[in-house]
């Protein structure tokens, strides 16, 4: 499919896809949030704030190990994450 011109508005197709991920959560698109930030992390895999946004959409879906798994990813790359949000998701993962 072919995608508006992306390049008047945004830098990149990453930057593209993860505002576009933040779009379609905001309007409770979750799954499509999550497919949006999956590939907007294919296209530019340092994108900090795109794992970040899709662990919220996983937490949403009650998809724990994966929330865990890209906030993992977030905390070991320096990005901040909240402490009592990255705890209450290990906490979930913990009580499968």
């Amino acid at each position: 499919s072919t995608l508006f011109p992306y390049t008047t508005l945004f830098r990149s197709k990453s930057e593209y896809y993860a505002w576009r991920g933040l779009f379609q959560y905001n309007v409770h698109n979750v799954q499509a949030s999550i497919d949006d930030y999956t590939k907007a992390i294919q296209l530019n895999p340092k994108d900090l704030a795109s794992y970040a946004n899709r662990a919220l959409s996983y937490k949403e879906t009650k998809q724990w190990d994966k929330a865990l798994a890209d906030l993992d990813i977030v905390a070991k790359m320096g990005y901040p994450v909240q402490k009592e949000y990255y705890e209450s998701i290990k906490q979930n993962v913990r009580g499968k």
